[in-house]
């Protein structure tokens, strides 16, 4: 499954969570675990607000690896569905309307 993760970052936790960020590489703790994939990642840095699109079949692993960022970060996680999958979807909702 897709999940889309929204975060932001009050202006208190800045620096802390640039120097998390720029110190990933080095932290274990920031490895995905396997079952997890990050599709992509994208940051407003004028807000302090990004937004980053994982896959994974246990939202567990999501929500685990999630905890080492939320001490510094309000995030938000919704499920979501690709174009093809929406469009199958909403073609089952509109046959069983005009049934």
């Amino acid at each position: 499954m897709l999940f889309r993760v929204n975060w932001t970052i009050s202006g208190s936790n800045r620096d802390e969570v640039t120097r998390r960020f720029l110190g990933a590489a080095d932290d274990p703790n920031y490895d995905l675990p396997d079952g997890l994939t990050m599709k992509g990642r994208w940051h407003n840095l004028a807000s302090f607000r990004g937004t980053a699109i994982m896959e994974t079949d246990d939202v567990g692993l999501l929500y685990g690896w999630l905890l080492n960022w939320n001490d510094v970060c309000d995030t938000e996680v919704d499920a979501v569905v690709e174009d093809e999958e929406c469009g199958v979807l909403c073609a089952e909702m509109m046959s069983k309307k005009s049934s």
